[in-house]
C-alpha cells in the first residue's frame, strides 16, 4: 500500500481479517487516513495492491485500488 500527499504527514492503517484467497465470502477492508499535525493536508491519494487470488467486490478488473482522500483535516480521521 502507498500514500501519495500533497504536503505534511500522515498516517496510514489498514485495518481487516487476514486474507483467505480460497474462501468466496467477502472480507472487508478498512483504511484510515489520520493527520496528526495541526494544520489541513492536501493532495492525498491512496493505493492499495490486493493479496494474489482476491478482487474487489465492485470492480471487475483487478489492478491496485486508487482512493482519493483529498483533504485530510488536522487530528481527524479519512476513513475509506
Amino acid at each position: 500500500m502507498t500514500t501519495q500527499v500533497g504536503a505534511g504527514q500522515v498516517k496510514l492503517e489498514k485495518v481487516g481479517p487476514a486474507p483467505r484467497p480460497r474462501s468466496m465470502k467477502p472480507i472487508t477492508y478498512h483504511l484510515f487516513v489520520r493527520n496528526p499535525g495541526t494544520t489541513d493536508v492536501t493532495g492525498i491519494v491512496v493505493t492499495d495492491t490486493l493479496p494474489e487470488g482476491m478482487t474487489p467486490a465492485t470492480r471487475a478488473n483487478v489492478g491496485p485500488l486508487t482512493f482519493e482522500v483529498g483533504v485530510a483535516r488536522p487530528r481527524k480521521d479519512a476513513t475509506h
